[in-house]
């Protein structure tokens, strides 16, 4: 994956703990993910605390995103194929949404394809922008990622949410 590893400062509440207790905090606590005793204890700005192996191994298979709560601490980088995005509004309404506009995203992929290291490659994935899902027909609801879908917009911003944006 290519994204940016930073365990300091801005990705990280402070520098290393390996010594002393944070309130709340008893030297018998474990690591959420080894469930063994701390090693080079790390703590987020989300305050979740892993040992520094299990972090890094976190973030090899997930990102620098925090494996209990979801926050990101770092940059992720997408799977995406090369490309490029442009978008454009019209005055047309979406069925379920009558007197709304509707904003239209152009996707140009080469190749069309996503690149070999994602999971599961297909030209035909549902468009997700770091787990915010976008609508791809404008019909069909919600079983087709088009519409009606009259819960679009709400867990769209749950999505967002969970992404630290309100």
């Amino acid at each position: 994956m290519s994204f940016t590893q930073d365990y300091s400062g801005s990705a990280l509440n402070g520098a290393a703990k390996e010594e002393g207790a944070t309130a709340g905090d008893n030297e018998d606590e474990n690591c959420c993910i080894c469930l063994d005793t701390f090693k080079n204890k790390k703590q987020l700005k989300c305050k979740h605390e892993f040992c520094e192996d299990c972090l890094s191994k976190s973030v090899e298979t997930m990102g620098p995103i925090c494996p209990l709560c979801k926050y990101v601490f770092g940059r992720i980088q997408g799977f995406q194929p090369d490309g490029k995005m442009t978008w454009k509004t019209k005055r047309t309404s979406l069925p379920g949404f009558p007197g709304c506009g509707t904003i239209v995203i152009n996707y140009d992929m080469q190749g069309g394809r996503q690149a070999a290291r994602h999971p599961n490659p297909r030209p035909d994935n549902e468009v997700i922008w770091h787990n915010i899902h976008h609508k791809t027909s404008k019909s069909g609801g919600p079983q087709c990622f088009g519409y009606p879908d009259p819960d679009y917009l709400s867990r769209v911003r749950e999505e967002l949410k969970v992404n630290g944006i309100e």
